[in-house]
């Protein structure tokens, strides 16, 4: 039986998702599952090439454990690096050379997650996360055999009931933020040119992303944001000494869908190859209530809250910090009533008993970050 060979574009290798997507096609490649190069866009940063990013993440002690018996060597030989961002004017120039290769796999994973409803988010959300898409998807539709765009289960806006995985099949939409608006207008285009172009694509729909739960070292994650930035927020507090009454608004059915990391990058590498994916929500069909946003501020240590159903003024300055910084990103999606996920797609693909059990591990996953005091690797 002849190894397959997928040559894959991979944007995102030093974010959350990206990084752990990487790992897994490094792993295909080291099992003889596949063959191809892993062709990664990467922006050089003050003091590090981009070489010397990607290096970074492939070698630090929480690597998964299936790559800790090879060499930084052996890695990179499945990896081309290439400085340049997927927004750049340049890209297309930059990919040129990849044009000839055969059998290219675009995974366009890189993006801001600005949570926040002010207008420079809309702007930054724009540029990034829909010209740049585009702009990703122009210097590739000449070679690519199919594009993949990871996007997020809350571009469906708010919403009630069982959720499935067809939202292109949605008509009306009600946004909580740019993020998600700016998110499904980028769906929305990129079914329109991909049709009128005749090149496959797939969009899949990871939720709240948090630690590891399948591969060892467990519960990492190279960067603390969304969920880990609102329990950062009271760690801090905590860190300076300060402890003052803050209400948090929260509906009394509040739940939030939560996924490990390692489950997304494996479903990710699993699907990217599949012609007959093209929406997919990667989520369990529950998210996790109330209580274990208490959990979350007991293992912090922070005792001094109530959760309200209602907002108000602040009633002093720190309080004032959390309704300015904290709650109008992470703060909104505490305030919606509970809906569900039909995931019987995503079970079929991956095993019925195939998502990690997120609730008995949660207190686990947030001392450990707590552990790390919440700093990332970059």
């Amino acid at each position: 039986m002849s190894i397959p060979t997928r040559n894959v574009i991979l944007t995102g290798c030093t974010g959350i998702v990206g990084s752990h997507v990487l790992y897994e096609l490094l792993k295909e490649r080291i099992s003889k599952n596949c063959l191809g190069k892993i062709i990664l866009l990467v922006r050089k940063r003050e003091g590090d090439s981009a070489m010397q990013r990607v290096e970074r993440f492939i070698s630090h002690e929480y690597i998964p454990s299936f790559l800790k018996a090879y060499s930084l060597n052996q890695l990179m030989e499945w990896i081309e690096v290439i400085d340049i961002s997927f927004e750049s004017n340049e890209l297309a120039n930059a990919l040129h050379p990849y044009s000839k290769i055969g059998d290219c796999h675009v995974i366009h994973v890189a993006a801001t997650t600005d949570l926040r409803s002010t207008e420079k988010a809309y702007d930054q959300n724009l540029k990034t996360n829909y010209q740049g898409t585009l702009n990703l998807f122009r210097a590739c539709q000449s070679f690519t055999s199919r594009f993949t765009y990871i996007s997020t289960v809350y571009s469906c806006g708010v919403k009630q009931g069982t959720l499935n995985d067809e939202y292109s099949k949605i008509e009306n939409f009600s946004f909580r933020n740019p993020y998600e608006e700016i998110k499904q207008k980028t769906e929305r285009e990129l079914f329109q040119i991909c049709n009128e172009r005749d090149i496959e694509l797939q969009i899949l729909r990871p939720g709240v992303v948090l630690g590891r739960l399948i591969d060892e070292p467990k519960y990492y994650v190279p960067k603390y944001n969304v969920i880990y930035a609102f329990a950062g927020f009271f760690f801090k507090l905590l860190s300076q000494r300060i402890d003052v009454p803050i209400d948090i608004v929260i509906h009394p059915n509040a739940h939030m869908h939560m996924i490990s990391v390692d489950y997304v990058a494996k479903t990710i590498a699993k699907v990217y190859s599949m012609s007959n994916v093209t929406e997919l929500n990667i989520i369990p069909s529950k998210g996790l209530g109330k209580k274990y946003t208490a959990m979350l501020l007991d293992v912090i240590g922070y005792k001094n809250y109530n959760f309200v159903s209602e907002p108000h003024p602040p009633r002093n300055e720190v309080e004032g910090m959390y309704q300015m910084k904290v709650a109008p990103s992470f703060g909104t999606y505490l305030m919606e009533d509970e809906y569900l996920f039909d995931n019987s797609r995503l079970l079929e693909i991956m095993g019925e008993d195939s998502i990690p059990d997120l609730a008995k591990e949660y207190r686990a996953m947030i001392q450990f970050a707590k552990d790390q005091m919440f700093k990332g690797l970059e």
